[in-house]
């Protein structure tokens, strides 16, 4: 199997949004954001779609060039 690899450059913090839901019900809680600090250096992905999104959203958060293919 094939793995693409994408490049963090640099450290950074990403914002994440974590939510809860009741199972018996279905009805979604009030979500809250955390900080998740992520250190520079290559991720692992299995499809080419799905570093190519990282990519994106990475360099449309923090700037060109901070994530990069390969």
């Amino acid at each position: 199997m094939q793995k693409y690899t994408a490049t963090l450059t640099r450290d950074i913090i990403e914002k994440i949004r974590i939510t809860s839901t009741c199972m018996i019900t279905g009805q979604e809680f009030g979500g809250y954001d955390v900080d998740m600090p992520m250190s520079a250096g290559k991720r692992g992905f299995k499809r080419l779609k799905d570093a190519k999104a990282w990519v994106e959203h990475i360099n449309a958060a923090h700037g060109s060039n901070t994530a990069i293919m390969g």
